[in-house]
């Protein structure tokens, strides 16, 4: 029994027909019930119903109390469904997220990728994928301790995903690498964008810890039609980075 399907309960005659009672007329013309009443004399006298598409006689007290008893136990059922699909939802925006950086993770970037590079998905404009490093990064972790390393690219992955639009991708893939996934733009327009969006995050300074430091990033792309795999995607946008740091 489906406990997300509410079972209906239809009338029958004892023939195991539903009701709706032929007359005819008889030879002199007159009009006759087309259905004989049954035997009296026990409660099969009364008119059968039909219960999750099976006919069954008239409900006895016994059945009754059955089909009550299983409706008390379907409705917890169902809560409890729900409460687990809730749950299902939860734990995939998790496993999808960064921890406190709160963007898509690597398995999310990874499972983007292998969509796109997906034969059936069949996309018009290849996208382009771009690798930002963030250069001084670790100089900011020994200078100032890990909680301003946090602070400084959480303001840095702030800058970056409000000046990306909202069919772009952004994420990180470790560390202090991310990548950037551009859809819908041809390679020379998808440069430019890039271009212009990393002079705008680099441009203005971060307070971290009290000192003001300058955004630096390296930057690698590549044209995810060029590519075969998530593994050669990522290994060729890491090879283009030409090591200076951009700020």
């Amino acid at each position: 029994m489906d406990v997300n399907q509410t079972n209906t309960i239809a009338q029958t005659h004892p023939d195991g027909h539903q009701q709706n009672r032929a007359r005819h007329r008889d030879a002199g013309g007159q009009i006759k019930d087309g259905d004989k009443d049954p035997p009296s004399g026990s409660w099969r006298e009364q008119e059968a119903v039909e219960f999750d598409h099976h006919l069954i006689d008239a409900l006895t007290p016994e059945v009754q109390g059955l089909i009550d008893s299983l409706r008390r136990e379907i409705e917890p059922m169902r809560a409890q469904l729900a409460s687990a699909e809730k749950r299902i939802d939860d734990l995939n925006a998790v496993i999808s997220q960064h921890v406190f950086l709160k963007i898509p993770n690597r398995h999310e970037i990874v499972r983007e990728l292998e969509h796109i590079l997906n034969p059936k998905t069949g996309l018009t404009l290849a996208p382009i994928l771009a690798l930002l490093h963030v250069a001084n990064a670790d100089q900011t972790r020994r200078q100032f301790g890990r909680k301003a390393l946090d602070c400084y690219l959480q303001i840095i992955c702030e800058r970056i995903s409000q000046g990306i639009r909202q069919t772009d991708s952004f994420g990180n893939i470790g560390g202090n690498d991310f990548a950037l996934i551009l859809f819908g733009l041809e390679e020379p327009q998808a440069r430019v964008q890039l271009h212009a969006l990393i002079a705008d995050i680099t441009q203005t300074p971060v307070i971290v810890a009290g000192q003001s430091l300058q955004v630096q990033l390296t930057v690698g792309a590549v044209n995810l039609g060029d590519v075969s795999s998530v593994e050669m995607a990522i290994r060729l946008a890491d090879q283009n980075m030409d090591g200076k740091s951009i700020s």
